[in-house]
């Protein structure tokens, strides 16, 4: 169901990689098959057609990519998946949006969607994990884990802002100044 939500956030002119960010933060085995099914169903039903044909093949490639490494030292690492996220989104934003014209805006669209892709599967792979402390901010883990479930809340926030009660109540953004 979160990947399913978090699929369907967009935001700056239409990107929505959380998806793929959150397919690449579940890492291996089961847990990141059903993320993976959820992304996609998030995608076919959110997105339009050149939307779906860079983000779907992205989180296909992220799962595959995630799944034949995962015996590889260095895929075990922290930084592996979001660096991973980062290129594979890299390449398919690049081969899917500067197609249509070679303009600045257009690059920087790409980068902003790869930039956003790895810091979302770094952010959403330490709101996931267990919490292992007491709250105290002068500890650097609970700092970056608190700051990772903030980016979460505020993915699904995204998500839920375009639901719209009465034409003029939107979900996402009453929750998010409540």
């Amino acid at each position: 169901v979160l990947g399913f939500v978090v699929s369907c956030g967009k935001i700056v002119g239409g990107l929505s990689p959380f998806g793929v960010a959150f397919t690449a933060s579940c890492g291996m085995g089961g847990g990141a098959s059903v993320a993976l099914i959820g992304s996609v169903s998030g995608y076919l039903l959110t997105c339009g057609f050149d939307q779906m044909v860079k983000y779907i093949p992205a989180a296909l490639m992220m799962y595959i990519v995630c799944l034949t490494l995962k015996q590889w030292p260095p895929a075990r690492s922290t930084w592996f998946a979001p660096a991973a996220s980062f290129a594979v989104m890299a390449i398919f934003s690049f081969a899917c949006d500067t197609g249509r014209g070679a303009e600045f805006s257009a690059y920087m669209l790409c980068v902003a969607d790869a930039v956003i892709a790895g810091a979302g599967t770094y952010f959403f792979a330490r709101a996931l994990s267990p919490w292992k402390g007491k709250l105290d901010f002068l500890r650097a883990e609970d700092i970056r884990h608190t700051v990772s479930v903030l980016f979460l809340i505020s993915v699904i926030l995204i998500a839920a802002g375009g639901i719209v009660v009465f034409d003029m109540i939107s979900i996402g953004r009453a929750m998010g100044c409540v």
